[in-house]
């Protein structure tokens, strides 16, 4: 990919953090502690571009110290892959060990904030334009622990879809568990983007939330077929 490879000659200091996975590509928890530690993404026929954590991470002299609207927060996995359509897709990745309606809603503005730092680095790029493109924000997590949580869970969600207030719950979460696990919006649909003067590319471009939680609570990894 055209882009990929001008992000790596401009970056030339980074560069042991570019790989390419073909077909599959693992995204890896290193935290101590963490309960969910990989998710394996598969899609036949695809080359996954891998973009290395350190390569975007630690940047807050570009964004927090100049912003009080961007974070420079980081997300597990990052990854630029062509569709069978020749769509081109960039492809975020995060990952919770378990089912936390506030962390997982977190989880998304990891990648969405970690989107916003890789397009500030990609616009210097040959090759690089969000026309056509597609964002893939995926979040992981373990599944319910038990009925009890997921009634929980689930009572607060519906509690939220019957307030008047647009919350993640009632936009998003909500159609994520009950109509599939993806939602498609664009990315001016996301309270982060809709309410900032974000250039009209940015907010314009497809977004696909996925959601993927584990068959059993006692899983710690998992696959997903993108």
């Amino acid at each position: 990919m055209k882009e990929i490879d001008a992000l790596q000659t401009i970056f030339d200091r980074m560069t042991a953090c570019f790989r390419c996975h073909h077909q599959s590509w693992e995204v890896v928890e290193t935290a101590a502690g963490a309960q969910f530690r990989k998710l394996e993404i598969r899609s036949a026929g695809t080359d996954f571009h891998e973009i290395g954590n350190a390569f975007y991470k630690g940047i807050k002299n570009t964004t927090q110290d100049r912003s009080t609207h961007l974070k420079d927060l980081d997300c597990d996995g990052v990854s630029l892959f062509v569709d069978a359509e020749g769509r081109k897709h960039i492809v975020l990745v995060d990952l919770k060990s378990n089912f936390d309606i506030q962390k997982i809603c977190g989880a998304y503005e990891q990648d969405i904030h970690t989107f916003l730092k890789l397009h500030a680095l990609f616009s210097l790029c040959e090759g690089y334009s969000l026309r056509g493109m597609v964002i893939d924000l995926i979040v992981a997590c373990k599944t319910f622990k038990d009925t009890d949580q997921e009634t929980r869970v689930l009572d607060i969600i519906s509690m939220k879809c019957m307030e008047e207030e647009d919350s993640f719950e009632k936009k998003f979460l909500n159609s994520l568990l009950h109509d599939g696990p993806v939602k498609t919006c664009r990315m001016d649909d996301l309270n982060t983007i809709r309410f900032l003067p974000f250039h009209p590319s940015i907010k314009g471009v497809d977004v696909r939330l996925h959601l993927f939680t584990t068959i059993r609570y006692t899983d710690t990894e998992g696959i997903y077929n993108l």
